[in-house]
């Protein structure tokens, strides 16, 4: 229900009481006593009169006014724009100050002051984030002023955990090509990156401890000189370590360094690896068991070890799979009839192929010369499987499909440690991690989402995944207690203005957000380019050709409150005189 209609309701409630109580007390009083007919309808019909003219005064009728258009000036419009517009130019507080033109506070008190504007023309920077939602139910049109040279695109992962490589897009606007150094905490250059025709680029690195990570992006000109600094505020989540099983047929160096790579991860790995002749090295919980493979996110096995697996350890394995388990089975070697039988039955075709065995992985822009590879001349095909490794010329090396509520994949590449020993631990590290945090047993749980990766001082970021009782810690330590929104589209959602710089903590129930601010007057570039993209959303409002000449708008309210206090106050007098009253009988 409306606000209008609420009002509706309550008006003609209040009326009918007032009705009900006024015929009550007339009929109840002796007929002698009672006052003249004309007394009573006059005072029922103040009354409607009243209660019309109040509902009125509130909400005026429409009526039609000739359409009118805004010229709106924002931050860094210049004065020459207002001769280019045919109707009522205002300036917004953001812009610079023009002789001969009006103020206002925003946007929303501009329509509110100016009924029956049809559009409305932005000149400058465009509208600040406060102003967009006023500005969706009206025909836009945008003159964008020019961006700052800089960076002004800058996006990287969402969720980042310890071990994991993590990439960061962007683009500088700039006239002639320039390098961009990607900084760590520790002031050390991690990459970098000379930016295409476009202005864009790509760096990477790899995330080490969990925490606050403030990397920082350096923009290079060609003699030599920094340009610009911007801050990357990097978190790291702390989050639980995956729990993985490796089973080997024999010794490799493959199991040398994935034991490395976990460890380097902050991966819990249990390994039991055969020798033969029934010794093998194995740890405390390499045990296998429906029991034990419960505790188990990962496993990682190759066909020697499958095809020596009992029936009933096999067993446990694919109930573990249906259930959520993890398995990447490494070809290491020639696959038995039985074992091509049973990943026939898992949705896999293996077949022995005459191709080539030397093979490198997709490389990143030529920033890294990676070293060959070799795979095992086999043809893995599958209906409905996904692609987990590839070469650079997008030929598969590892494939995974969903089998229950779990994953499986088949891996033939067959020394991956290469990459460790040519100096590109973080490419190994990286390929590792990413295949098991796609096979892993899924956490699923709820977590706090933020709508914007950049936020700046007193700009409004929308947080959502909350519930009741969430708030804000600011970097002085203070807490701000956040309105959520319990129905509607925006459910669970809630708006905060950030009053100061640094990082701040949204905590919700258990879950909590790490979000950091930045000054006004930091990244430039890329504030001014987020607030273009907002407002060419806007244009989707297009003005039609034949725009009316006149437009539906509430009328004034001044008029209808005046006659409603004029009849308001004739309905006071006669209520409060002796007017209609029956003179009593004369006593002789």
């Amino acid at each position: 229900m409306s606000i209008q209609q609420l009002c509706f309701w309550l008006i003609l409630f209040a009326l009918l009481l007032c009705t009900a109580r006024m015929s009550w007390n007339f009929f109840r009083t002796a007929k002698q006593q009672r006052p003249h007919e004309w007394r009573i309808f006059a005072l029922i019909g103040l009354q409607c009169a009243s209660a019309a003219l109040l509902y009125v005064s509130l909400f005026p009728p429409m009526q039609q006014i000739a359409a009118q258009r805004l010229l709106i000036l924002s931050a860094n419009a210049t004065a020459s724009a207002i001769k280019l517009s045919n109707g009522r130019v205002l300036a917004l507080p953001e812009a610079p100050v023009v002789a001969g033109v009006e103020r206002v506070a925003d946007l929303a008190s501009a329509l509110r002051k100016y009924p029956g504007v049809s559009s409305v023309d932005i000149i400058g920077d465009g509208l600040p984030l406060r102003d967009i939602d006023a500005a969706h139910d009206i025909a836009v049109t945008y003159s964008p002023s020019k961006l700052p040279e800089g960076i002004i695109d800058l996006a990287w992962s969402e969720q980042i955990s310890p071990g994991m490589r993590w990439w960061l897009d962007g683009r500088v606007n700039t006239s002639q090509t320039v390098a961009v150094e990607l900084v760590d905490p520790a002031n050390g250059v991690v990459d970098r990156i000379t930016t295409d025709k476009h202005g864009s680029f790509k760096l990477s690195d790899t995330a080490r401890a969990a925490g606050q990570a403030n990397y920082h992006l350096r923009v290079i000109d060609v003699q030599k000189k920094v340009r610009e600094t911007v801050l990357v505020p990097l978190w790291v989540e702390r989050v639980k370590p995956l729990r993985v099983l490796s089973l080997a047929g024999g010794p490799n160096p493959e199991l040398k360094y994935l034991r490395r790579w976990a460890s380097d991860a902050g991966i819990a790995l249990e390994s039991r690896v055969e020798l033969g002749s029934g010794m093998q090295i194995q740890t405390a919980n390499s045990a296998i068991s429906a029991a034990s493979l419960r505790e188990v996110d990962v496993l990682i096995l190759d066909e020697r070890a499958w095809s020596t697996m009992s029936a009933s350890n096999k067993n446990a394995v694919l109930e573990s799979l249906n259930a959520g388990l993890g398995v990447l089975l490494r070809i290491t070697g020639s696959i038995s009839a039985s074992t091509s039988n049973e990943l026939r039955q898992l949705g896999f075709s293996v077949a022995d192929s005459v191709i080539t065995q030397g093979v490198r992985l997709a490389e990143t822009q030529g920033k890294q010369l990676l070293p060959e590879l070799s795979r095992r001349p086999v043809r893995v095909q599958s209906r409905d499987a996904m692609v987990l490794l590839q070469t650079d010329k997008a030929e598969p090396l590892a494939i995974w499909r969903a089998q229950g509520q779990g994953r499986i994949a088949l891996w033939w590449l067959t020394d991956s440690y290469k990459l460790a020993l040519s100096n590109a631990t973080d490419w190994h590290g990286q390929l590792w991690s990413e295949a098991a945090s796609t096979l892993a047993r899924s956490r699923a749980q709820p977590r706090l989402e933020s709508r914007q990766q950049h936020l700046w001082v007193n700009q409004r970021g929308v947080y959502c995944g909350l519930v009741e009782n969430a708030r804000v810690q600011e970097p002085n330590g203070q807490f701000i207690t956040l309105i959520v929104d319990t129905e509607g589209l925006n459910k669970g959602c809630a708006a905060f203005w950030p009053r100061q710089s640094g990082w701040h903590t949204i905590s919700s129930n258990i879950n909590s957000l790490q979000v950091y601010v930045r000054t006004n007057s930091e990244a430039v570039g890329l504030k001014a380019h987020a607030l273009r993209e907002a407002n060419m959303q806007l244009l989707g409002h297009r003005i039609p050709q034949n725009q009316p000449t006149t437009i539906a708008a509430p009328g004034q309210h001044w008029p209808y409150f005046l006659f409603w206090l004029l009849f308001t106050a004739l309905l006071w007098v006669l209520e409060r005189s002796k007017w209609g009253f029956k003179r009593p009988a004369a006593t002789i």
